[in-house]
């Protein structure tokens, strides 16, 4: 299990902060430590390894177990990572719920990636960083697990069918 998709994206901060959501948050954008209790303004400072720690167990202790029991199809690793990190950002409770989870078990998975773009809200704004992530997560998500293997040309056809459901998937969010 990878989780350096995750700590790219929510990047380490020792002091509690207030996410984009308005969420007390500490870490890699972990909103309670392993004990239940809330991250909250009075927390102290924690350390980068204690951050990975919270950061592994909430993946042992909710996304793992949500893939497990919800996600009915098998997953590459790229697709996994992906699925991890969105789940990680959006909560187990709104991805069990997700257009995402539907198409990815009725076996779309171009569907799938096209609802990664879905979420790119914080507080009811269009959010920059989201947008980032998104596409990040969709790219990923798309990569074949073995493209590092492929040559040139295959890799040109995975990025241009990626980009061209990018593209869709943008113009579909502005044209609601």
């Amino acid at each position: 299990m990878s989780n350096e998709l995750i700590k790219k994206f929510e990047g380490f901060r020792a002091s509690p902060y207030k996410c984009s959501a308005g969420v007390w948050t500490i870490g890699y954008g972990t909103t309670f430590y392993q004990n239940g209790d809330p991250v909250t303004a009075d927390d102290e400072s924690i350390s980068e390894d204690y951050a990975e720690a919270l950061l592994d167990n909430y993946v042992k202790k909710f996304i793992n177990p949500i893939i497990r029991e919800n996600v009915s199809i098998n997953l590459n690793k790229n697709e996994r990572e992906a699925i991890e990190s969105i789940i990680y950002n959006i909560g187990p409770a709104a991805f069990n719920k997700s257009t995402l989870l539907r198409k990815l078990n009725d076996g779309d998975k171009y569907g799938a990636a096209e609802q990664f773009l879905e979420w790119i809200k914080a507080a009811g704004k269009i959010s920059k960083g989201l947008i980032k992530r998104r596409t990040k997560e969709l790219i990923l998500f798309l990569k074949p697990s073995y493209i590092e293997d492929e040559n040139e040309e295959a890799k040109g056809v995975v990025k241009n069918n990626i980009f061209g459901i990018i593209v869709n998937a943008i113009r579909a969010l502005f044209n609601k």
